[in-house]
């Protein structure tokens, strides 16, 4: 688990706070409230709210940013617990084991919606995660209060929080199964394309797609051990489906090759 100095606490923000791009949400700051009403609006979450209550919402919010290794939890009451959406850079969901080992449970990309749906959750199962940003990210931090006040008002919304619940799980469910029957090198297929769907570097040819990561982290997501990761990712070089050359980094050179060995 991180230590309190690495906490970022997701509560209400005080008058002294350095961890916070906005340290006084209460005050108007146009451009970053421009920026979140316009993020705010691509999201099919908030596809139905009327553009009124949606600049209500955005100016409820504010943004800050999380340098890569910085850890946030959540906690707080109703009134000051806030969750948070990603806007850019990567978010990892993390869980500490009985052994106290850190794993990653799951990468958030931008606009995910888990801040904002674990923020709604349960006290006991909040203090069961905690997320640590990957990379330098950027996030937008919602007061829960006003997000319940906006589905209280709209309660079709819920509908989309239960649309995002059930990909989600569909999405659990395959990588639970694949943990169970499937080969390593089957996971670590699934799990690549995955990244290069949600964090690949943008690149003008579409089969060749960079991705930030480690074969320590790739081993987290696909429940394997690193020794078994870095075998499997060499024999994929091998074969021209991968760039494992620089650390800290693998190359996508054949996503339709891919694709086959994750379908087996």
């Amino acid at each position: 688990m991180p230590t309190e100095t690495e906490l970022l606490i997701l509560s209400l923000p005080t008058a002294d706070s350095s961890i916070h791009s906005n340290p006084h949400p209460n005050v108007v700051d146009p451009k970053s409230n421009l920026k979140i009403y316009k993020f705010l609006g691509t999201l099919a979450i908030f596809s139905e709210l009327p553009e009124k209550e949606l600049k209500i919402l955005a100016n409820s919010c504010y943004i800050k940013t999380i340098n890569a290794g910085q850890t946030i939890t959540i906690e707080g009451d109703d009134k000051s617990l806030y969750g948070f959406l990603v806007i850019s850079g990567r978010m990892a969901v993390m869980k500490s084991s009985l052994s106290g080992k850190e794993l990653i449970v799951e990468l958030l990309p931008p606009g995910d919606l888990f801040g904002l749906i674990i923020a709604l959750s349960p006290k006991d199962q909040i203090n069961e995660l905690y997320v640590r940003a990957e990379l330098k990210s950027e996030v937008i931090s919602i007061p829960i209060s006003a997000l319940t006040s906006v589905l209280s008002s709209h309660p079709r919304l819920y509908k989309n929080f239960f649309d995002y619940l059930l990909v989600h799980l569909q999405s659990s469910y395959r990588i639970s199964r694949g943990l169970a029957h499937d080969s390593v090198e089957v996971r670590i297929a699934m799990i690549l394309l995955r990244l290069a769907q949600n964090f690949a570097r943008e690149l003008p040819a579409p089969q060749d797609q960079t991705i930030d990561i480690t074969r320590q982290q790739l081993a987290e997501l696909t429940g394997t051990t690193t020794e078994s990761a870095i075998r499997a990712t060499r024999l994929m070089e091998k074969s021209g489906l991968i760039d494992v050359s620089r650390p800290g980094v693998i190359r996508v050179l054949n996503l339709l090759e891919l694709r086959k060995i994750a379908d087996q």
